[in-house]
């Protein structure tokens, strides 16, 4: 009695259940990604400018770009998160001229008014990619970028 058929045909379904295992191995790997782009990251990254709000200077602000500066003080990027699925940016107004500090948090689209700056907007953010392959470029120096529009105040100049 030979056993040569079936001896080949374990060998060939272990082959097929590796395959299988692999194929699911990489869909999971896959799948888990493109679910957490898809429940924790909003899928919105800019707005337009609110109703009521001119168009006034461009800021983009975030970790290793310097603070934006002015005749009264400096502005500076806090941090960033995700909370109920929309982005939420802090700011820290730090005066020069003897008025008081203020740190707002501020959500897409959403306009603060900071004292002896004026009215500052977050209209966009540039969050780092989820997942780049080694051998790709990542762009924005690969910061978490946020970009805001400022009316400012009179006689408030950027420097």
């Amino acid at each position: 009695m030979s056993h040569g058929p079936r001896r080949h045909g374990h060998k060939a379904s272990r082959s097929v259940l590796v395959l299988v295992a692999l194929v699911a191995l990489g869909c999971s790997v896959l799948g888990g990604r493109l679910l957490y782009v898809w429940w924790q990251r909003p899928s919105t990254e800019w707005v337009p400018l609110p109703p009521g709000i001119e168009e006034g200077e461009t800021l983009t602000l975030g970790p290793g770009i310097p603070p934006e500066r002015t005749n009264y003080g400096y502005l500076e990027y806090r941090a960033a998160r995700i909370e109920n699925r929309e982005w939420v940016v802090g700011v820290k107004w730090l005066r020069t001229d003897g008025g008081a500090d203020e740190e707002k948090e501020l959500r897409l689209g959403e306009s603060v008014y900071l004292e002896g700056l004026g009215t500052i907007t977050l209209t966009a953010v540039r969050p780092r990619p989820v997942f780049t392959f080694p051998w790709e470029e990542t762009p924005w120096n690969d910061y978490m970028k946020a970009i805001f529009n400022l009316e400012l105040e009179p006689g408030i100049v950027l420097l």
